[in-house]
Formats: C-alpha cells, structure tokens, sequence
C-alpha cells in the first residue's frame, strides 16, 4: 500500500466523505493522497490557462472557482462555476489531448488540493467502483451542459436572465444580491449580448421588477421574477 505523507490525513478523511471519491477502495484514496499537493488562491487568481497541459485536478475543500473562455470577438464568458467539494477538471484527466478546454479562475478565496492525472488514472485502473463513479460524474456533467445548451437555443434573453437572479436567490435565500459575474461576462454566459443585457435590467428597474446598478442587484417582486422565468424559487 502506497505510504501516505504526513500531513495528509485531513485529505484522507476529505476523500472519504466526498460522494464521488468515497466510492474508492482504501488503497485507491491512500494513493491520490500520496500525490496531493495543497492549493490555496485568492480572488482573482489563474489556477490554470486554456491549453495548459492538464496534468493535475482541483478537489475544492472551501471557495468557488470559475471555468472562463473566450468568444471570437475576445469576450469572456464563464462556462461553468464549482463550490466546495467539486473537483474541477476531472473529465480531462481522461481526455487523449490532456489539454485544459478552459481556464479556471478563483472566483474568491480558495483551499483545495490538486490530484495528480497520473494517481486518478492509475486508482481507476485498479479500482473498478472509482473508474464507475468518475463515469458517472461526467456523465451528469455532460447532462447539465445539455440542458443549458438546451435553455439558450430555446428561451429568451428575459427569461434566461430571470432563471439566472432566481438560481442566485435560491442559493442565497437573499433578494439583495451579488452577481460574481461582471455585466459584460455575465451577458456572455447568458447567450446575449452585453447591451441586451443592460436594456433587460434597464427595464425592469422602471417597472421596479429590480434596482440597483453594476453587480448588486435587489429583486423587488420575486413572484413577477418568478412568471417571468418560469422556475420555482425557494
């Protein structure tokens, strides 16, 4: 059994509780253990760039990082946001290429550790309830971009921006929130552009729908959000 270095029992016992990775036998954690590395970022900060060689996984154990990419025009956009316990980048461990498709971004303080794609592919050959577990994982990854892709081809910028303040709320069960997402991003991320965006906003503010200016918004009706998007918020 691989020795785990001192140090890494928080890891060991961060794996086991985790719903994906405690699938794995002991052997499979003591070895993903063994080959952490402790990771820890600040706001802001570039965990990794689009085309980097994806040698090594994030298993999140506190803060949020986004995945950003880059339209044609040079916009960013954000495909995809992950919190405490995700692990960012594990369907590339299995990619051919091994390349990043993205760029993961700290979205505010982080503390996590990286696991090597060396340690998760060798656990997964020796661990069949891992290798399954990792498949499903990415499967339901593949299920929630499908859905979303889903969502742009068929509603319309009003709706998809309503869906996105109600996902907000039910997270936060605040009506004054904080968007992590600057406007122009955010609009990018919606499937719109940065200027249909602010006439949504500006609208609604004059039907005081919502108020307030740049990333802090406040949702004044939460039921006509609700019509307008069409989703059940908490």
């Amino acid at each position: 059994m691989t020795n785990v270095r001192i140090g890494h029992q928080p890891l060991l016992d961060l794996l086991q509780a985790h719903p994906l990775l405690g699938a794995s036998n002991e052997a499979s954690r003591q070895l993903l253990a063994a080959h952490a590395t402790p990771c820890s970022a600040e706001r802001g900060h570039r965990l990794y760039d689009q085309g980097d060689s994806a040698t090594r996984c994030l298993f999140i154990e506190n803060g949020e990082v986004c995945l950003v990419c880059y339209t044609e025009q040079g916009e960013e956009y954000v495909r995809n946001h992950f919190s405490a316990g995700s692990l960012v980048a594990l369907p590339v461990m299995f990619m051919e290429h091994g390349c990043y498709p993205a760029s993961a971004v700290a979205s505010g303080t982080v503390k996590g550790y990286w696991l090597t794609r060396k340690s998760f592919l060798e656990a997964c050959h020796q661990d069949g309830p891992l290798a399954l577990a990792c498949l499903r994982y990415t499967s339901e990854m593949l299920r929630q971009s499908l859905i979303k892709s889903y969502s742009l081809a068929t509603t319309d910028c009003p709706r998809r921006l309503a869906e996105y303040l109600l996902e907000l709320y039910a997270k936060h069960n605040v009506t004054a929130l904080e968007l992590p997402l600057k406007i122009g991003q955010l609009a990018a991320n919606l499937g719109m552009r940065g200027e249909t965006l602010s006439r949504v906003l500006a609208s609604w503010r004059q039907q005081e729908l919502v108020s307030g200016r740049g990333n802090k918004i406040t949702i004044l009706d939460l039921e006509r959000l609700r019509l307008i998007g069409q989703v059940t918020g908490r």
